[in-house]
């Protein structure tokens, strides 16, 4: 949703590579150090769902996997210090299942300058310990993960090339809250493109959801 505005293709451009690549987020999104399931998941979830979407039979690679923020002077203050103090290192485990699930089979994970305050991974050894648990899981339990990642989804989101350019805000917002809700429903969702409608793709699924229709 934000290639559009760049001029971007994602539809194209996945259909002609082997593989689906996406920089895509997973944030802590707790105030407390024992909320380790605070995660910050929509961002990652509706890109690897996307991409998923207009390429089932490919596989998603995040090239710039973030699961941590460099320092932000304009982040709300926190109740338990600065955003690197209060996360703890089971996130890490956390947001590399939360990944695998939604499809993502490779990544690279980014990192920031060494400053000595915990902003960088190679400063956090449990949580680099963490994920190296969770890829080790991950490769024990392969065949059951990518039975999830795999499953079709019978529900799509429309988004709307037209929109995004026209009202790109709005139409986000109203994809985003779609998304969410089919989630916390226990529903799958992916996800059709207009420049999809061509190639049939629309059989893939039993319903299409339309956010922010006009009734102009």
């Amino acid at each position: 949703w934000k290639s559009i505005g760049y001029a971007l293709n994602p539809y194209g451009v996945t259909r002609i590579c082997d593989f689906a690549g996406c920089d895509a987020w997973t944030m802590y999104a707790g105030q407390d150090p024992k909320s380790y399931w605070g995660i910050w998941w929509d961002d990652m979830a509706r890109t690897y769902d996307l991409l998923k979407s207009i390429a089932p039979d490919k596989p998603v690679i995040n090239s710039e996997n973030h699961v941590l923020r460099g320092y932000d002077p304009n982040a709300p203050p926190l109740k338990y210090g600065e955003y690197v103090d209060v996360i703890p290192w089971q996130f890490f485990y956390t947001a590399v299942w939360q990944q695998a699930i939604h499809g993502q089979c490779a990544g690279e994970y980014w990192t920031y300058w060494e400053n000595g305050k915990g902003y960088n991974l190679n400063e956090r050894a449990k949580s680099m310990d963490a994920i190296s648990q969770a890829v080790r899981d991950l490769k024990r339990y392969a065949d059951y993960v990518t039975a999830i990642a795999n499953k079709r989804p019978k529900v799509a989101i429309l988004l709307s090339s037209a929109a995004l350019a026209w009202s790109p805000k709005e139409h986000v917002n109203a994809e985003t809250q779609i998304y969410k809700a089919l989630n916390m429903s226990g529903i799958n969702a992916g996800f059709m493109l207009e420049e999809m409608l061509n190639d049939n793709a629309l059989n893939r699924y039993k319903v299409l959801i339309i956010p922010q229709r006009s009734e102009e």
